[in-house]
């Protein structure tokens, strides 16, 4: 089997290296321009959370870690633009740190919006490939 460049630089580059420079500077999220959506966590799932206080322990980082729940990694609705297979190897931690803000949209509808708001990328190609 060959390894895809792109999964592995994702993993290891753009939410490995890159959340390693960030840690530190306060800042919660990185919103990325990769067409995959998320689902899960903390941040959707408000009517899942129940705190038992008499079990939590805050001082128990194990305890905290297995308290967050897991998101999904989901594939975007254009099939000619969802990314999610290359963000396939992203981990739990990662994950919990990233935003997908246009996953939710069709590649002609992000273009639309770039156009309507008179963006500077409005006209620029899709990127293609290597991470």
């Amino acid at each position: 089997r060959t390894p895809n460049p792109d999964v592995m630089c994702n993993s290891m580059v753009k939410f490995g290296c890159f959340y390693d420079e960030i840690e530190g500077r306060g800042f919660d999220y990185v919103a990325s321009g990769h067409y995959a959506q998320l689902v899960g966590g903390d941040d959707n799932d408000d009517n899942d959370e129940k705190d038992n206080e008499e079990d939590k322990d805050e001082n128990d980082e194990t305890q905290k870690s297995s308290n967050v729940k897991q998101k999904r990694l989901l594939r975007a609705p254009d099939p000619i633009k969802d990314q999610s297979y290359f963000l396939s190897a992203l981990t739990q931690e990662q994950l919990q740190r990233v935003l997908f803000p246009i996953g939710q949209y069709h590649k002609t509808e992000v273009r639309q919006l770039a156009i309507d708001f008179d963006l500077p990328n409005k006209n620029r190609p899709d990127s293609q490939g290597l991470c």
